[in-house]
Protein backbone atom coordinates (compact mmCIF):
# COMPACT_ATOMS: atom_id res chain seq x y z
CA UNK A 1 0.00 0.00 0.00
CA UNK A 2 1.40 3.38 -0.95
CA UNK A 3 1.89 6.13 1.62
CA UNK A 4 2.04 9.85 0.97
CA UNK A 5 3.41 13.06 2.44
CA UNK A 6 3.81 16.72 1.48
CA UNK A 7 7.19 18.42 1.28
CA UNK A 8 8.65 21.85 0.46
CA UNK A 9 11.07 22.53 -2.40
CA UNK A 10 13.26 25.53 -1.40
CA UNK A 11 14.46 26.18 -4.97
CA UNK A 12 11.18 27.70 -6.11
CA UNK A 13 9.24 27.66 -2.83
CA UNK A 14 6.81 25.05 -4.18
CA UNK A 15 4.90 22.30 -2.38
CA UNK A 16 5.13 18.74 -3.69
CA UNK A 17 3.45 15.41 -3.00
CA UNK A 18 5.63 12.36 -2.34
CA UNK A 19 4.28 8.81 -2.87
CA UNK A 20 6.14 5.75 -1.53
CA UNK A 21 5.43 2.09 -2.20
CA UNK A 22 7.79 -0.88 -1.74
CA UNK A 23 10.65 1.51 -0.94
CA UNK A 24 10.23 3.25 -4.28
CA UNK A 25 9.08 6.84 -4.48
CA UNK A 26 7.52 9.22 -6.99
CA UNK A 27 6.87 12.91 -6.64
CA UNK A 28 4.22 15.24 -7.99
CA UNK A 29 4.26 19.05 -8.03
CA UNK A 30 0.94 20.46 -6.87
CA UNK A 31 1.24 23.91 -8.43
CA UNK A 32 1.13 25.53 -4.98
CA UNK A 33 3.83 27.90 -3.70
CA UNK A 34 4.46 28.77 -0.07
CA UNK A 35 7.15 28.68 2.61
CA UNK A 36 8.32 25.61 4.52
CA UNK A 37 7.01 27.19 7.72
CA UNK A 38 3.56 27.69 6.16
CA UNK A 39 3.47 24.05 5.05
CA UNK A 40 4.43 22.77 8.50
CA UNK A 41 1.78 24.95 10.13
CA UNK A 42 -0.90 24.01 7.58
CA UNK A 43 -0.26 20.33 8.32
CA UNK A 44 -0.59 20.86 12.07
CA UNK A 45 -3.79 20.26 14.04
CA UNK A 46 -4.38 23.98 14.67
CA UNK A 47 -3.03 26.03 11.74
CA UNK A 48 -2.75 29.80 11.97
CA UNK A 49 -5.38 31.95 10.26
CA UNK A 50 -2.97 32.94 7.49
CA UNK A 51 -2.48 29.26 6.52
CA UNK A 52 -6.13 28.10 6.70
CA UNK A 53 -6.54 28.17 2.91
CA UNK A 54 -3.45 26.02 2.39
CA UNK A 55 -4.58 23.67 5.17
CA UNK A 56 -7.97 23.15 3.49
CA UNK A 57 -6.32 22.51 0.14
CA UNK A 58 -3.97 19.87 1.58
CA UNK A 59 -6.89 18.31 3.45
CA UNK A 60 -8.85 18.00 0.17
CA UNK A 61 -5.87 16.34 -1.52
CA UNK A 62 -5.43 13.97 1.44
CA UNK A 63 -9.08 12.90 1.20
CA UNK A 64 -8.69 12.03 -2.47
CA UNK A 65 -5.48 10.09 -1.74
CA UNK A 66 -7.18 8.13 1.05
CA UNK A 67 -10.00 7.24 -1.33
CA UNK A 68 -7.44 5.93 -3.84
CA UNK A 69 -5.82 3.87 -1.07
CA UNK A 70 -9.18 2.24 -0.31
CA UNK A 71 -9.72 1.44 -4.00
CA UNK A 72 -6.28 -0.19 -4.19
CA UNK A 73 -7.04 -2.25 -1.12
CA UNK A 74 -10.39 -3.41 -2.45
CA UNK A 75 -9.03 -4.29 -5.90
CA UNK A 76 -5.85 -5.94 -4.63
CA UNK A 77 -3.52 -3.35 -6.16
CA UNK A 78 -1.58 -2.66 -2.98
CA UNK A 79 1.75 -3.42 -4.73
CA UNK A 80 1.06 -1.32 -7.82
CA UNK A 81 4.14 0.43 -9.24
CA UNK A 82 4.45 3.81 -7.58
CA UNK A 83 4.85 5.64 -10.91
CA UNK A 84 1.54 4.23 -12.12
CA UNK A 85 -0.01 5.36 -8.85
CA UNK A 86 1.40 8.84 -9.41
CA UNK A 87 -0.32 9.08 -12.81
CA UNK A 88 -3.56 7.86 -11.26
CA UNK A 89 -3.27 10.46 -8.51
CA UNK A 90 -2.46 13.17 -11.07
CA UNK A 91 -5.60 12.40 -13.11
CA UNK A 92 -7.90 12.34 -10.08
CA UNK A 93 -6.45 15.43 -8.44
CA UNK A 94 -6.67 17.68 -11.45
CA UNK A 95 -9.87 16.15 -12.77
CA UNK A 96 -11.54 17.24 -9.55
CA UNK A 97 -13.10 20.53 -10.64
CA UNK A 98 -13.77 21.75 -7.11
CA UNK A 99 -10.17 21.18 -6.10
CA UNK A 100 -8.85 22.67 -9.34
CA UNK A 101 -10.97 25.80 -8.97
CA UNK A 102 -10.01 26.14 -5.30
CA UNK A 103 -6.33 25.85 -6.21
CA UNK A 104 -6.70 28.33 -9.06
CA UNK A 105 -8.55 30.78 -6.86
CA UNK A 106 -5.90 30.41 -4.16
CA UNK A 107 -3.10 31.11 -6.65
CA UNK A 108 -4.82 34.20 -8.05
CA UNK A 109 -5.60 35.47 -4.57
CA UNK A 110 -2.08 34.85 -3.25
CA UNK A 111 -0.51 36.64 -6.21
CA UNK A 112 -2.20 39.83 -4.97
CA UNK A 113 -0.82 39.49 -1.44
CA UNK A 114 2.05 41.84 -0.68
CA UNK A 115 3.46 39.77 2.20
CA UNK A 116 3.52 36.51 0.24
CA UNK A 117 5.20 38.20 -2.71
CA UNK A 118 7.75 39.85 -0.42
CA UNK A 119 8.79 36.39 0.87
CA UNK A 120 9.04 35.12 -2.68
CA UNK A 121 11.36 38.01 -3.56
CA UNK A 122 13.58 37.28 -0.54
CA UNK A 123 14.09 33.69 -1.68
CA UNK A 124 14.91 34.86 -5.20
CA UNK A 125 17.77 37.06 -3.97
CA UNK A 126 21.24 35.60 -4.54
CA UNK A 127 23.18 37.97 -2.29
CA UNK A 128 23.07 36.68 1.29
CA UNK A 129 23.53 40.13 2.81
CA UNK A 130 20.61 41.52 0.83
CA UNK A 131 18.49 38.50 1.80
CA UNK A 132 19.18 39.21 5.48
CA UNK A 133 18.32 42.88 5.00
CA UNK A 134 14.97 41.97 3.42
CA UNK A 135 14.22 39.42 6.14
CA UNK A 136 14.85 42.11 8.75
CA UNK A 137 12.43 44.43 6.93
CA UNK A 138 9.83 41.65 6.79
CA UNK A 139 10.12 41.05 10.56
CA UNK A 140 9.70 44.76 11.26
CA UNK A 141 6.59 44.90 9.09
CA UNK A 142 5.22 41.83 10.87
CA UNK A 143 5.75 43.48 14.26
CA UNK A 144 4.09 46.68 13.08
CA UNK A 145 1.08 44.83 11.66
CA UNK A 146 0.74 42.79 14.83
CA UNK A 147 0.59 45.94 16.94
CA UNK A 148 -2.01 47.49 14.64
CA UNK A 149 -4.23 44.39 14.67
CA UNK A 150 -3.56 43.32 11.09
CA UNK A 151 -1.77 40.41 9.43
CA UNK A 152 1.10 41.15 7.03
CA UNK A 153 0.31 37.96 5.10
CA UNK A 154 -3.20 39.28 4.38
CA UNK A 155 -2.21 42.73 3.09
CA UNK A 156 -2.67 43.33 -0.63
CA UNK A 157 -0.58 45.68 -2.77
CA UNK A 158 -3.47 48.15 -2.61
CA UNK A 159 -3.09 48.23 1.21
CA UNK A 160 0.51 49.48 0.89
CA UNK A 161 -0.44 53.08 0.16
CA UNK A 162 0.91 56.47 1.24
CA UNK A 163 -1.01 56.34 4.51
CA UNK A 164 0.43 52.91 5.38
CA UNK A 165 4.00 53.96 4.54
CA UNK A 166 3.75 57.12 6.67
CA UNK A 167 2.28 55.16 9.59
CA UNK A 168 5.01 52.51 9.31
CA UNK A 169 7.67 55.24 9.20
CA UNK A 170 6.21 56.85 12.33
CA UNK A 171 6.17 53.48 14.12
CA UNK A 172 9.81 52.79 13.17
CA UNK A 173 10.79 56.22 14.48
CA UNK A 174 9.14 55.49 17.83
CA UNK A 175 11.05 52.20 17.90
CA UNK A 176 14.27 54.20 17.77
CA UNK A 177 15.25 53.38 14.16
CA UNK A 178 17.62 55.96 12.64
CA UNK A 179 16.74 57.73 9.40
CA UNK A 180 19.09 55.65 7.27
CA UNK A 181 17.87 52.42 8.87
CA UNK A 182 14.29 53.36 8.02
CA UNK A 183 15.40 54.21 4.50
CA UNK A 184 16.81 50.71 4.05
CA UNK A 185 13.41 49.23 4.99
CA UNK A 186 11.57 51.47 2.52
CA UNK A 187 14.07 50.76 -0.26
CA UNK A 188 13.46 47.03 0.25
CA UNK A 189 9.68 47.60 0.11
CA UNK A 190 10.05 49.76 -3.00
CA UNK A 191 12.12 47.09 -4.75
CA UNK A 192 9.42 44.48 -4.11
CA UNK A 193 6.64 46.77 -5.37
CA UNK A 194 8.65 47.62 -8.51
CA UNK A 195 9.05 43.91 -9.20
CA UNK A 196 5.31 43.34 -8.65
CA UNK A 197 4.59 46.09 -11.20
CA UNK A 198 6.99 44.43 -13.65
CA UNK A 199 5.12 41.13 -13.21
CA UNK A 200 1.79 42.99 -13.70
CA UNK A 201 0.50 42.03 -10.25
CA UNK A 202 -0.35 45.65 -9.41
CA UNK A 203 -0.39 49.14 -10.88
CA UNK A 204 -0.20 50.92 -7.53
CA UNK A 205 3.03 52.80 -6.79
CA UNK A 206 2.85 54.64 -3.43
CA UNK A 207 6.43 55.95 -3.70
CA UNK A 208 5.39 58.68 -6.12
CA UNK A 209 4.50 60.79 -3.07
CA UNK A 210 6.51 59.01 -0.36
CA UNK A 211 10.09 60.21 -0.75
CA UNK A 212 13.14 58.47 0.69
CA UNK A 213 15.65 61.11 1.72
CA UNK A 214 19.09 59.87 2.67
CA UNK A 215 20.67 61.19 5.86
CA UNK A 216 24.36 61.96 5.76
CA UNK A 217 26.34 58.96 7.02
CA UNK A 218 28.35 59.67 10.19
CA UNK A 219 32.08 59.92 9.66
CA UNK A 220 33.70 56.49 9.94
CA UNK A 221 37.37 57.06 9.31
CA UNK A 222 40.54 57.35 11.38
CA UNK A 223 42.99 60.24 10.81
CA UNK A 224 46.45 59.10 9.83
CA UNK A 225 47.87 59.55 13.37
CA UNK A 226 45.18 57.32 14.87
CA UNK A 227 45.54 54.75 12.10
CA UNK A 228 49.30 54.53 12.71
CA UNK A 229 48.64 54.18 16.42
CA UNK A 230 46.18 51.36 15.80
CA UNK A 231 48.49 49.51 13.39
CA UNK A 232 51.38 49.65 15.90
CA UNK A 233 49.39 49.11 19.09
CA UNK A 234 50.70 46.27 21.32
CA UNK A 235 47.97 43.66 21.25
CA UNK A 236 47.48 40.05 22.32
CA UNK A 237 48.00 37.30 19.76
CA UNK A 238 44.28 36.78 19.17
CA UNK A 239 43.82 40.50 18.55
CA UNK A 240 46.86 40.61 16.28
CA UNK A 241 45.06 38.14 14.01
CA UNK A 242 42.07 40.45 13.55
CA UNK A 243 44.22 43.58 13.39
CA UNK A 244 46.16 41.94 10.54
CA UNK A 245 42.93 41.56 8.60
CA UNK A 246 41.85 45.14 9.27
CA UNK A 247 45.24 46.25 7.98
CA UNK A 248 44.94 43.96 4.94
CA UNK A 249 41.56 45.45 4.06
CA UNK A 250 43.15 48.91 4.19
CA UNK A 251 46.14 47.83 2.07
CA UNK A 252 43.75 46.40 -0.54
CA UNK A 253 41.95 49.77 -0.96
CA UNK A 254 39.20 49.01 1.53
CA UNK A 255 38.09 45.70 0.00
CA UNK A 256 34.73 44.52 1.33
CA UNK A 257 34.96 41.77 3.98
CA UNK A 258 32.77 39.38 1.98
CA UNK A 259 34.93 39.85 -1.12
CA UNK A 260 38.07 39.33 0.96
CA UNK A 261 36.61 36.05 2.24
CA UNK A 262 35.76 34.92 -1.31
CA UNK A 263 39.25 35.49 -2.76
CA UNK A 264 40.78 32.30 -4.18
CA UNK A 265 44.09 33.26 -5.75
CA UNK A 266 46.58 35.96 -6.81
CA UNK A 267 47.26 36.31 -10.54
CA UNK A 268 50.43 38.06 -11.68
CA UNK A 269 50.67 40.03 -8.45
CA UNK A 270 47.03 41.16 -8.54
CA UNK A 271 43.74 40.03 -7.07
CA UNK A 272 40.93 40.09 -9.62
CA UNK A 273 37.39 39.59 -8.37
CA UNK A 274 33.80 40.56 -8.99
CA UNK A 275 32.31 42.40 -6.03
CA UNK A 276 29.44 40.50 -4.37
CA UNK A 277 27.37 43.64 -3.79
CA UNK A 278 27.57 45.32 -7.21
CA UNK A 279 28.99 42.53 -9.42
CA UNK A 280 31.57 45.01 -10.75
CA UNK A 281 34.97 43.67 -11.77
CA UNK A 282 37.92 44.80 -9.61
CA UNK A 283 41.67 44.45 -10.06
CA UNK A 284 43.96 45.45 -7.18
CA UNK A 285 47.75 45.25 -7.14
CA UNK A 286 48.98 43.33 -4.11
CA UNK A 287 51.71 45.49 -2.56
CA UNK A 288 54.55 43.79 -0.59
CA UNK A 289 53.02 44.83 2.76
CA UNK A 290 49.74 43.16 1.83
CA UNK A 291 51.53 40.06 0.49
CA UNK A 292 53.34 39.68 3.81
CA UNK A 293 50.00 39.46 5.67
CA UNK A 294 48.52 37.13 3.05
CA UNK A 295 51.48 34.72 3.37
CA UNK A 296 51.04 34.75 7.14
CA UNK A 297 47.37 33.83 6.83
CA UNK A 298 47.25 31.50 3.83
CA UNK A 299 44.35 29.03 3.76
CA UNK A 300 45.16 25.39 4.44
CA UNK A 301 41.98 23.91 2.98
CA UNK A 302 42.85 24.83 -0.60
CA UNK A 303 39.42 26.34 -1.26
CA UNK A 304 40.13 30.00 -0.45
CA UNK A 305 43.12 32.29 -0.46
CA UNK A 306 43.01 33.16 3.25
CA UNK A 307 42.65 31.12 6.43
CA UNK A 308 39.39 32.84 7.36
CA UNK A 309 37.78 30.26 5.05
CA UNK A 310 39.29 27.54 7.28
CA UNK A 311 37.85 29.02 10.47
CA UNK A 312 34.42 30.29 9.38
CA UNK A 313 31.79 28.87 7.05
CA UNK A 314 30.37 32.30 6.22
CA UNK A 315 31.98 35.73 5.72
CA UNK A 316 29.46 37.37 8.09
CA UNK A 317 30.71 35.20 10.96
CA UNK A 318 34.29 36.30 10.31
CA UNK A 319 33.28 39.98 10.14
CA UNK A 320 31.27 39.69 13.36
CA UNK A 321 34.21 38.38 15.38
CA UNK A 322 36.68 40.69 13.68
CA UNK A 323 34.61 43.76 14.62
CA UNK A 324 34.12 42.54 18.20
CA UNK A 325 37.86 42.04 18.62
CA UNK A 326 38.80 45.40 17.07
CA UNK A 327 36.49 47.20 19.49
CA UNK A 328 38.29 45.56 22.45
CA UNK A 329 41.80 46.72 21.51
CA UNK A 330 43.18 48.78 24.39
CA UNK A 331 40.33 47.83 26.74
CA UNK A 332 42.76 46.97 29.53
CA UNK A 333 44.09 50.54 29.41
CA UNK A 334 40.62 51.87 30.20
CA UNK A 335 40.00 49.97 33.43
CA UNK A 336 41.25 52.63 35.77
CA UNK A 337 38.83 55.17 34.36
CA UNK A 338 41.43 56.75 32.09
CA UNK A 339 42.23 56.05 28.46
CA UNK A 340 45.96 55.80 27.80
CA UNK A 341 47.18 59.15 26.60
CA UNK A 342 43.72 60.67 26.82
CA UNK A 343 41.15 62.31 29.06
CA UNK A 344 39.39 60.50 31.94
CA UNK A 345 36.99 57.87 30.73
CA UNK A 346 33.95 57.29 32.99
CA UNK A 347 33.32 53.58 33.35
CA UNK A 348 30.52 52.07 35.41
CA UNK A 349 31.65 49.49 37.93
CA UNK A 350 29.54 46.76 36.34
CA UNK A 351 30.35 47.63 32.72
CA UNK A 352 33.07 45.98 30.71
CA UNK A 353 35.69 48.58 29.76
CA UNK A 354 35.52 49.86 26.19
CA UNK A 355 38.52 49.72 23.87
CA UNK A 356 40.37 52.73 22.56
CA UNK A 357 38.50 52.44 19.26
CA UNK A 358 35.11 51.31 20.58
CA UNK A 359 33.15 52.32 17.45
CA UNK A 360 35.49 50.83 14.87
CA UNK A 361 34.60 48.15 12.32
CA UNK A 362 36.24 46.72 9.21
CA UNK A 363 34.33 49.29 7.15
CA UNK A 364 36.43 52.03 8.75
CA UNK A 365 39.44 50.77 6.77
CA UNK A 366 37.67 51.68 3.51
CA UNK A 367 36.61 55.12 4.73
CA UNK A 368 40.07 55.80 6.16
CA UNK A 369 41.79 54.90 2.87
CA UNK A 370 39.58 57.31 0.93
CA UNK A 371 39.92 60.14 3.47
CA UNK A 372 43.72 59.87 3.72
CA UNK A 373 44.09 59.56 -0.06
CA UNK A 374 42.19 62.81 -0.56
CA UNK A 375 43.18 64.91 2.47
CA UNK A 376 46.80 63.83 2.96
CA UNK A 377 48.04 62.53 -0.38
CA UNK A 378 46.18 64.80 -2.80
CA UNK A 379 44.61 61.99 -4.82
CA UNK A 380 41.82 63.32 -7.03
CA UNK A 381 38.20 62.48 -6.31
CA UNK A 382 37.89 60.81 -9.73
CA UNK A 383 40.73 58.38 -9.01
CA UNK A 384 39.35 57.66 -5.51
CA UNK A 385 35.91 57.00 -7.02
CA UNK A 386 37.42 54.55 -9.51
CA UNK A 387 39.51 52.88 -6.80
CA UNK A 388 36.43 52.32 -4.63
CA UNK A 389 34.27 51.31 -7.58
CA UNK A 390 31.83 54.22 -7.34
CA UNK A 391 29.74 55.27 -10.33
CA UNK A 392 31.07 58.38 -12.03
CA UNK A 393 27.96 59.36 -13.97
CA UNK A 394 28.76 58.60 -17.60
CA UNK A 395 29.77 55.05 -18.56
CA UNK A 396 33.55 54.69 -18.80
CA UNK A 397 34.95 52.48 -21.54
CA UNK A 398 37.15 49.45 -20.79
CA UNK A 399 40.11 51.14 -22.52
CA UNK A 400 39.76 54.22 -20.30
CA UNK A 401 39.54 52.07 -17.17
CA UNK A 402 42.59 50.09 -18.23
CA UNK A 403 44.64 53.26 -18.64
CA UNK A 404 43.56 54.57 -15.25
CA UNK A 405 44.37 51.33 -13.40
CA UNK A 406 47.92 52.64 -13.20
CA UNK A 407 46.65 55.80 -11.44
CA UNK A 408 44.79 53.66 -8.88
CA UNK A 409 47.92 51.55 -8.24
CA UNK A 410 50.00 54.70 -7.78
CA UNK A 411 47.41 56.21 -5.43
CA UNK A 412 47.38 53.10 -3.24
CA UNK A 413 51.18 53.08 -3.09
CA UNK A 414 51.22 56.74 -2.01
CA UNK A 415 48.64 56.12 0.72
CA UNK A 416 50.59 53.10 2.05
CA UNK A 417 53.89 54.99 2.04
CA UNK A 418 52.35 57.91 3.92
CA UNK A 419 50.60 55.83 6.59
CA UNK A 420 53.37 53.28 7.21
CA UNK A 421 56.54 55.29 6.52
CA UNK A 422 55.55 58.96 6.68
CA UNK A 423 56.41 59.49 3.01
CA UNK A 424 53.87 60.66 0.46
Amino acid sequence: MFTFSFFHNPKNDSIHLRLICNRKKAELQLGVHDTAEALADACSKSPKIKNIRLSKLLSSISSILQQIQCEHLESGRTDQDVKLTREEVRRKLFANEALHEDKKEAEVSESKLFGKFFLKCIIAKVNEGYQNSCRYTYKKMESYCSETGTQLCELTFEDINLKWLNAFDEWLTKQGAAKNTRNIHFKNIRTVINRAIDEELTEKYPFRRFKIKQEETPKRDLPVEELRRLFNYPVDDFQRYYLDYFKLIFLLIGINGTDLYNLTRIDNGRIVYRRAKTHKLYSIKVEPEAMEIIKRHRAKNGEGLLDITDRWKRPNDFLKWCNISLKKIGAEKCKGGRVEGGAPNKVNKDDKPKGLWSEISTYWARHSWASIAYNDCGVSKDVISQALGHDMGARVTEIYLHKNQKLIDEANRRVIDWVLYGKC
